[in-house]
């Protein structure tokens, strides 16, 4: 009977020591899920955060493509009344030329009077 009881402790030793290594195992591959899931966590925070990033430069974008777009008609007009000026160049050179020469010979306070009555 002693016989029969080691056998079946022997057995029984061999089991929990098979089942402790199937043990062994699986929590290994559990610790080594972890790892990869918050590897994977941490992956997925880097991206949202690039992503907020993202959205965030396309509205700076967008905002200054429109800035842009209001800049652009504005150098158009100014573009059009310099245009306009051109015209006038040669006269209004020829006249701030002879205005320098025919004042030039009167007093400061003298000449702001004559540019004031003009």
């Amino acid at each position: 009977a002693a016989r029969v009881a080691k056998e079946a402790l022997a057995a029984s030793q061999e089991q929990l020591a098979r089942k402790q290594r199937q043990l062994k195992d699986l929590e290994d591959k559990l610790e080594l899920l972890k790892q990869r899931f918050q590897a994977k966590k941490e992956e997925m925070a880097r991206t949202e955060e690039k992503i907020r990033l993202t959205q965030t430069r396309f509205a700076r974008a967008s905002s200054l493509i429109t800035a842009l777009g209001d800049e652009e008609s504005r150098w158009t007009s100014t573009l059009a009344d310099l245009q306009g000026r051109g015209k006038w160049l040669l006269g209004d050179s020829l006249l701030s030329a002879a205005c320098v020469s025919y004042f030039g010979a009167f007093t400061a306070p003298y000449r702001r009077e004559l540019i004031a009555e003009w």
